[in-house]
Parts: C-alpha cells; sequence; structure tokens
C-alpha cells in the first residue's frame, strides 16, 4: 500500500467507526487488526508505526479507562471550566430557561432530519378566520387612506377606530368564552400582513394588543377573576391596553429598568389595604396617549418585610386603570411617519393592591420570566408579518412600475441593473414570506420559540428594510415626492421602525440568537454547564464523552461532505433535493465549527459580540433555508416557481459560506481559521451568489401577472378592487402588456419613417398610425387606453408654493 492509500484508509476507517459506534471490544479489536495489516502490507517506517500504535493506545486509554480519563482530562477540564465559567444573572437565566426550540435545533446539531421537517404540519385557516379575512379584514384595508393617516389625521380615522372595535379586532387572541375571536397563530399572522399591505400603522394599532400585552399576559398568568374582568373588555374594544416596560435608561436592557414599587399598607377604598406604591417613567408604549388598561413591569422592594424576609422581590407585572390617581398619559411620540398611537407615561406615587398584579400576589417577582416567555410569540408573528405585509404590495408595485415606466424607448424592467433589484425584492420576499410563516405555526404547535422569533424578528425585519431601499431605487424620484400619488414611500419610512423596536436588531444579532441558541440548542452544552454549577462530575464526565463522540461524528460529516461536495449528504424525495445536500453539509460544518469555538473560547464568546453575531448569521442561514425549501414543499413544488426558489438558496447559502470565511479570519488561535477553511470548505466558498441568468429569470416572474407573482403578494389586501392603489398598478400593468406589440410596430414605424408627422407631434403618433392602416381602431384605443394609465401611474404630487401640503389639502376640498 502506499503511504496516501494508507493514510485514506485509516480515515475511512474512523469515519465508519464513528458512524457505527462499535462497542469498546470491538473498536479495539478492529483497531489492532487494521493496525496489523498496515504494518504488514503498508510501506510505513516502523518508527511511523510505533507512533501510530502508541497514539492509538493514549487514545483507547482516555476514552476507555475512567480512571486515567478522570485523572488526566475530565477532572482538570471540570476544574477549568468552573473556574472560568461567566456569571449569568438571574434575569439572564431566567430568559435562557424560557421558551422552546423549534426546527433550529435539529440544525445545530449538524444531522437535520429532513422527514421530520417535510412532517411538520401547516395548519389551516378554519372558515370562520377566511371569513374574517375576506371580509372585516378586507373592508378595514379598505378604509385606510395612507396619505390622511400620515400626513393628515396623524392617526387612524374615527369611522376605522370604530369599525375595529365593533369587529373584534382587538380581541383576536381572546377565546371566544370572553367575548373573543379565539383565532390561531397563523389567522393571528394573516390578518397581521394583510393589514400591513395597505397601512402599516393600521396594522400596528391591531398587532400590538394582540400580542405583548394585557390579554396575552392575562390569558397565560392571570387571575380567574382578572380574565373575566379585563378581557370581554379589551375583546370588543371598550377597555383599550398598552405595555409599559421600557424606561429611557433601560432600553434594551429591560432587567435594568429602575421603576420601582414598594410593598406598603395604605387606604383603598376606605380599607387598609396591603399593596405597592409605584412610579414609573416609561417610553416608546404603543397605544398608551389612548389606553383605558396600563400593563406595567417594575421592580418590586419589601424594605419593611411585610411579605417575608426579602428585600428585593424581582421584576413584576400588573394591571393598572388608567384613571388610577397619579397615572400620567395623553402625550405622543411620532415614530417617523408612521403615526399609530406611541407615546410616554408616567406615575408618581400610585397605589395599587396587590390582586392587581398579573397572577396575583403568587406572581409577585415572576415578570421576567412572563415577559420572556410571551415575548417569543409577539416577535415570532407581529414584526415579521407586519414587514412582509409591506413587502408584498411593494412586490407587485414595483414589478408592474418597472414594466410600465419606459426609458430609451424600452421598459425598466429590461435593464439588468434593475432586474438586479427585481429579483432582490422577488427573493429577499420570498426568504421573509417562509420564514415569518414556518415561525408563526410554530406557535400553533404549542412552541414559545425565543431563538426562532428572533431569527425571524431580525432577518426577516432587515431584509424587507433592504426590499424597500430597492423599491425606492427602481421608482427613483416618484418615490421622494410626498403626496397621495406616493404609494412606496411608507414602507421605505416605516422599515426603521420594525428594525429597531422589539429588541434592536443589533442587539438580537449580537446576543441572543448564538447566545441563546448555542445553550438551549446544542445537545450537550447546557447539561453540562448545569452539572458544574450543580457540582456533578460524574455527570459531567459522561456528558464529555457523549460529547466527544458528536463532535468526531460532526468533524466528520463535515470534511466528508467538503471533499465530495456533500454528494453522499441524505435529502428526501424532492425537485430541491440537491439544496437539501448542500443543507445538509452546511449543517455539518456550522455544528462543527462553532463546538470548536465553544470549546476554544469558551465563556469569552459572550463578550466577542462580532464572533458570536456570525455564528448567529450562520444558524439563521440555515434556518431561512430550511423555511424555503419546506414552503415550496406546502406550495406542492411547482415547476414555475423554481427559479424563485433558487436564487432564494444561492443567496442564503452564499451568505452563510461567506460568513463563514469572515469567521475564520477573526479568531484569536493562530492558525486555527486556516485550519477550519481548510477541513470546511478546501475550494473555497462553494454556494455561487445568484448569476444574471437568474437574476433575469426572476424579475420576469414578478413584472408580469404570473402565478409566482401571485403567490407572492397573496395574503395582501385585494388587488383587484377598484379605486385602490394596487388596483391601479395591476390594471396598468395588464394594459401596458397588451399593447407591448403595438408599442414596438409603432417604433418600428416611425424608425422607417412610414408615418408622415413631425417628431414633436407626440401626441398624433397613434392616430397617425391608425389612419395609416397600421393600426386598427380598436389596436389604437388599446394603445391610447394603456399610455394613458401609465402617464397616470407615473405622475407625481405638487403643491401651491406657499401653505405646502395644508395647502394642497384645502386645494383638493375646494
Amino acid at each position: 500500500m502506499s503511504e496516501i492509500f494508507t493514510i485514506f484508509v485509516w480515515f475511512t476507517f474512523f469515519c465508519v467507526l464513528i458512524r457505527k459506534k462499535p462497542a469498546i471490544e470491538t473498536a479495539i479489536g478492529l483497531q489492532s487488526g487494521l493496525w496489523l495489516l498496515t504494518a504488514i502490507f503498508s510501506p510505513l517506517s516502523w518508527l511511523t508505526l510505533l507512533f501510530l500504535l502508541v497514539m492509538l493506545t493514549i487514545a483507547n486509554v482516555l476514552l476507555f479507562h475512567t480512571g486515567y480519563r478522570h485523572t488526566l482530562v475530565t477532572r482538570p477540564l471540570f476544574e477549568r471550566i468552573a473556574h472560568h465559567l461567566p456569571q449569568v444573572s438571574e434575569t439572564e437565566q431566567v430568559a435562557l430557561d424560557s421558551g422552546d426550540t423549534w426546527w433550529e435545533q435539529s440544525l445545530f446539531c449538524g444531522a437535520p432530519n429532513w422527514v421530520e421537517l417535510q412532517q411538520i404540519r401547516f395548519p389551516k385557516l378554519t372558515a370562520e378566520e377566511e371569513a374574517f379575512l375576506d371580509g372585516p379584514c378586507e373592508h378595514a384595508c379598505q378604509l385606510a387612506n395612507n396619505w390622511e393617516i400620515t400626513r393628515v389625521d396623524l392617526d387612524l380615522s374615527d369611522a376605522l377606530w370604530a369599525y375595529l372595535k365593533a369587529e373584534g379586532f382587538f380581541g383576536l387572541i381572546i377565546p371566544k368564552q370572553y367575548g373573543g375571536k379565539g383565532f390561531s397563530a397563523l389567522a393571528h399572522a394573516m390578518i397581521v400582513a394583510k393589514l400591513a399591505s395597505k397601512s402599516i400603522t393600521l396594522s400596528t394599532t391591531v398587532a400590538v394588543p394582540n400580542t405583548l400585552g394585557p390579554a396575552e399576559l392575562l390569558l397565560h398568568y392571570g387571575t380567574d377573576a382578572q380574565r373575566n374582568h379585563y378581557l370581554p373588555d379589551l375583546a370588543c374594544g371598550r377597555a383599550i391596553p398598552c405595555f409599559a416596560l421600557t424606561h429611557p435608561e433601560a432600553g434594551s436592557d429591560a432587567s435594568a429598568i429602575p421603576d420601582s414599587g414598594i410593598v406598603c399598607e395604605r387606604l383603598f377604598e376606605g380599607k387598609p389595604t396591603l399593596g405597592f406604591l409605584l412610579n414609573w417613567n416609561k417610553r416608546y408604549i404603543t397605544l398608551a396617549p389612548i389606553a383605558t388598561v396600563l400593563g406595567l413591569a417594575f421592580k418590586a422592594y419589601d424594605p419593611e418585610q411585610l411579605l417575608g424576609d426579602t428585600l428585593e422581590l424581582g421584576i413584576t407585572c400588573a394591571l393598572i386603570p388608567t384613571t388610577t390617581s397619579g397615572v400620567v398619559i395623553g402625550r405622543r411620540h411620532h415614530p417617523l411617519t408612521t403615526p399609530f398611537q406611541n407615546g410616554p407615561t408616567q406615575g408618581k406615587n400610585v397605589f395599587i393592591p396587590l390582586d392587581w398584579v398579573i397572577g396575583g400576589p403568587e406572581m409577585i417577582g415572576q415578570g421576567w420570566r412572563m415577559l420572556m416567555e410571551c415575548l417569543s410569540a409577539g416577535r415570532a408573528i407581529t414584526l415579521p408579518s407586519a414587514t412582509v405585509g409591506g413587502a408584498k404590495f411593494g412586490v407587485l408595485a414595483v414589478g408592474a412600475y418597472a414594466r410600465i415606466r419606459r426609458q430609451f424607448n424600452t421598459s425598466l424592467s429590461n435593464f439588468e441593473g434593475v432586474q438586479e433589484m427585481l429579483a432582490r425584492v422577488a427573493g429577499f420576499s420570498y426568504i421573509a414570506n417562509s420564514t415569518r410563516l414556518f415561525t408563526a405555526i410554530a406557535i400553533d404547535h404549542g412552541k414559545k420559540p425565543s431563538v426562532a422569533s428572533a431569527i425571524a424578528k431580525c432577518h426577516v425585519t432587515g431584509l424587507v428594510q433592504k426590499i424597500a431601499v430597492d423599491i425606492m431605487d427602481v421608482f427613483a424620484g416618484k418615490a421622494v415626492i410626498v403626496g397621495p400619488n406616493n404609494h412606496v414611500a411608507y414602507g421605505y419610512e416605516s422599515a426603521p421602525i420594525s428594525v429597531t423596536v422589539e429588541g434592536a436588531n443589533s442587539l438580537t444579532r449580537n446576543m441572543i440568537i448564538f447566545g441563546q441558541g448555542a445553550l438551549r440548542c446544542h445537545p450537550f452544552l447546557k447539561a453540562e454547564v448545569d452539572s458544574i454549577r450543580q457540582n456533578d462530575f460524574a455527570a459531567f464526565d459522561r456528558l464529555i464523552l457523549e460529547h466527544t463522540a458528536w463532535l468526531s461524528q460532526n468533524a466528520v460529516n463535515s470534511i466528508t461532505h467538503a471533499w465530495t461536495g456533500g454528494y453522499f449528504a441524505t435529502a428526501p424525495n424532492s425537485k430541491m433535493a440537491h439544496w437539501y445536500k448542500k443543507l445538509s453539509r452546511a449543517s455539518a460544518t456550522f455544528a462543527f465549527v462553532a463546538d470548536v469555538l465553544l470549546i476554544i473560547m469558551g465563556g469569552k464568546l459572550k463578550s466577542r459580540e462580532s464572533v458570536s453575531a456570525r455564528l448567529g448569521d450562520l444558524l439563521s442561514d440555515l434556518y431561512m433555508a430550511s423555511s424555503c425549501l419546506r414552503c415550496y414543499q406546502e406550495d406542492g413544488e411547482p415547476s414555475e416557481d423554481a427559479p424563485l426558489v433558487e436564487w432564494s438558496m444561492h443567496y442564503v447559502l452564499n451568505h452563510f459560506w461567506s460568513t463563514l470565511h469572515v469567521v475564520t479570519q477573526n479568531l484569536p488561535v493562530p492558525g486555527l481559521g486556516r485550519f477550519l477553511r481548510l477541513w470546511t470548505m478546501p475550494c473555497g466558498n462553494p454556494v455561487a451568489y445568484p448569476g444574471d441568468k437568474l437574476s433575469t429569470q426572476v424579475s420576469n416572474l414578478i413584472t408580469a401577472p404570473t402565478a409566482t407573482r401571485n403567490r407572492l403578494i397573496a395574503g395582501m389586501y385585494n388587488w383587484q378592487t377598484p379605486g385602490q392603489p394596487a388596483y391601479d398598478f395591476d390594471q396598468t400593468l395588464a394594459a401596458c402588456i397588451a399593447a407591448a406589440p403595438l408599442e414596438k410596430k409603432l417604433h418600428a414605424a416611425l424608425k422607417e419613417k412610414k408615418l408622415n408627422v413631425n417628431v414633436w407631434e407626440k401626441d398624433s403618433f397613434i392616430s397617425a398610425a391608425a389612419d395609416s392602416g397600421i393600426f386598427t381602431t380598436e389596436e389604437a384605443e388599446l394603445l391610447t387606453r394603456a399610455r394613458a394609465l401609465a402617464w397616470k401611474l407615473i405622475q407625481v404630487d405638487d403643491f401651491p408654493a406657499h401653505g405646502g401640503a395644508s395647502a394642497f389639502i384645502s386645494e383638493e376640498l375646494d
């Protein structure tokens, strides 16, 4: 045997050994037999053979001899980690212990079960939910006028407010027994998206009371008396809720809120009552200016020890009628140009009974856990669905406008630079929508997916912000002129709001996705940390053995897939089987690299935020790619959508490998990055960025009323309703497509000088062509109508020279 062949045989042997996991005696016997064969048949020197034998002996002793392993490996490792283990605050521990894992755990483990992914059930909307979407939800969209909401009234109209209350929009998640709708999480997500396709202000107004707010907290933690008192009024809009969490000095670090509640006894309704004396100063509170019931998070203290011997009781949540003495509401913030009701609230020496704590006195100090468990549901639904809803209208509008708007005698959609932007709009929309749907259904499966919801919140809102930038670029001057005819700027203006609220994306990306994902999704890490904190060495020793075997298997899978291009990776029976294989390779690589860095950097990863953020990006890319494939399967894998899915997978997995390259360039151990690159991506990035030809195919899918475009925009308000902005875009697109052959015929006639008309007399071109027999009367009318619609669509608003928008409004009224 040659030396290279010998190395290959040994490598293959260990790969099989790690995969099959035979008994100890069998493993040692196989190693001994292979060593003898190597000694007899290979050209290796006796010194090399002796070295190999010594290394095998040491490895087997350390793995299988308990005494030596304890003395030389696991006991020193146990003591070292215990000494360097970073301190975890109580609030951090609560955050880590709250919520569930979803599909991201399978990806983190390095061997995703694709059969399990394909068997995840997508719930269907009930007939009642469908009727609500098609009826009240659609009507609410028609009542919303973005120009009036954002520039004139700075609020929803009185008629729209009354309609939302009358139709139960504020009770979507409240069970029917309390007068609510009792809708599923999927229905909730679909409603928010449809409303957002017309007005972000409208969708925000509806979404917030149905996510992180008093209703959800009451449903999960409230007493029966509290539910019976508040939920019926919340369901029908008689009560308007808000939840006050953010303090000016705390921001994203909500656990640091200084708002306080001191346990004391006061007269309340004429009786001595034990309660809290509250003082708070909150901001960014949605619906606070008009709220009738205020949910409040504060830190509870018991200096007189009236409740026990504990001074600091922890974060607590209470419900307070805003008519209570000392409560201050009514002032407003103005979030950019998206004027949903949002403002500050203060409280000065506000006394409340202990019974006003959500869940009663026994839930004092449990507020942080309550918030963490409920926040995952809000993150999974509200912001991802709201931003995707806006993107759906954006896809329709930009696809139509690029086809309608002509420059240099051709449509904008024929320019490669524009096609690249259109492809990004379509691809990002597909990725974002797939991710938010796949995450939302986790709620209906009974999950509280803290990591998956953080991925959805961070990356879906980030992608939609990029969509908004590209749409503005395609619309160009029309997009920056304020007025009733500008329907795309609203998405661009509101995009920063979704990026910054409910935990800024920078915080979510840098600290939460991988920071929580590692401990939640890793099969051994949390158990190992717990064993150290509990000083359980026996459990730690057992976990280290299992961890070593798991790491070895991922290392073998990673290098095997790297050198075979993932050929032997598992994949289901699908048109996209090649992408499942690439995802299997990427997942094994991520699991291996993440584990190596966790071992080497340990607790330092908590402060190395850039490295942690990029590892979070890797996990997020895997999750978003899986979401795309699962949603494509759910749609029946239509062949016409294949270019869109291919573009999305190219983009996400190219970003995965590019990010991994950056990770390996920024490691503290010299040579480690080069080793990891050689091990995992020896030939460089294995997935190309979407090519120009593919981008052209994808852009063509949204510049015509194709089945793919209709699936992308499905769930927005009805674009076939006359009088709505989407209707104008859609009708003009259809007319221009029908007239496109006539435009070519007219252009050819002018070029060949078949028309006796001056070049500056453009208005007479069509009639001259009809007179010359180039067009029939019907063709002339069709082209005239198409041009008239296009002319109307590309117009921008202008205002009187003095008085600005207000003068324009008066002019319109006159």
